[in-house]
């Protein structure tokens, strides 16, 4: 189960009220601090929590998206993140109470992701130097240059594939654009089978462009059953398929987590 937070912004003289956020625990890389925005270092004389003290800077901050305490100190992060995430290769990872990311309540699908740290099948990357695939189910992203999330080789039909291990009824697909290559994302065609290929169902089609970074909720008119989850652009010769982060949400009967992540527990 998530827990909400009812934090609080405190100074010296007033205790001003601020939104209520939903914060996650998310396992990161160690290079996620990378896209550090400020250090806040624990205070001596500490009435909340550090995890709650953490939290609330973070929600105070129109740019944190995530928050690591490492070493008595608040990293305060700006990253694309998703509502769940781990690491799918064997590089560093902040321990697993170190990091939160800090999520919307409202504009999750209902459901469960089921890409978290699956496998993902692709051909390889423009030129050989744009972020691997693997890194789209991560469940979080530091674009700092163009060549921070997936752009695929230049193919006939530019795609991607999650695998999800089993069959699963997906409904909703959440994509993530790079904010450096958004016309990459157009004329995209969302399949949902067990065979991977263009023979599967069609779950969804989205045209485009999207907006620099944005974040699409991609939801079929059904729902859909399927191992395989394939994003690939539908013109002939259509260049790369460029995205940062992917969600795919099954409907599971009497699930309201997602990828198997628990809220923080403070």
């Amino acid at each position: 189960m998530f827990l909400f937070l009812f934090l609080r912004r405190y100074t010296t003289t007033t205790t001003t009220t601020i939104p209520t956020y939903k914060f996650q625990k998310m396992p990161m890389a160690t290079e996620v601090t990378r896209c550090l925005q400020e250090s806040v270092y624990l205070p001596q004389s500490l009435v909340l929590s550090p995890k709650v003290f953490c939290s609330s800077r973070c929600a105070a901050s129109d740019s944190c998206t995530a928050v690591c305490l490492i070493d008595n100190t608040c990293q305060l992060l700006n990253v694309k993140g998703t509502s769940s995430g781990y690491m799918s290769s064997g590089v560093g990872v902040v321990g697993d109470n170190g990091c939160m990311v800090r999520v919307d309540p409202s504009n999750k699908p209902l459901g469960s992701d089921v890409a978290w740290n699956k496998t993902v099948i692709d051909s390889g990357t423009w030129d050989g130097v744009y972020a691997p695939g693997y890194t789209t189910v991560n469940g979080w992203s530091c674009e700092l240059t163009e060549y921070d999330c997936f752009c695929s080789k230049f193919e006939l039909y530019a795609a991607i594939t999650i695998d999800l291990g089993s069959t699963q009824p997906v409904s909703t697909v959440v994509v993530t654009v790079s904010s450096f290559f958004p016309k990459y994302f157009k004329e995209v065609d969302i399949r949902v089978g067990d065979t991977g290929t263009k023979e599967d169902a069609l779950l969804v089609q989205y045209d485009g462009p999207p907006l620099e970074g944005a974040i699409l909720s991609l939801t079929g008119t059904s729902t859909l059953m399927g191992r395989f989850v394939r994003i690939y652009r539908r013109s002939f010769f259509s260049n790369s398929l460029c995205l940062c982060l992917v969600n795919v949400f099954a409907e599971l009967e009497g699930d309201d987590t997602i990828g198997g992540i628990i809220g923080t527990d403070i």
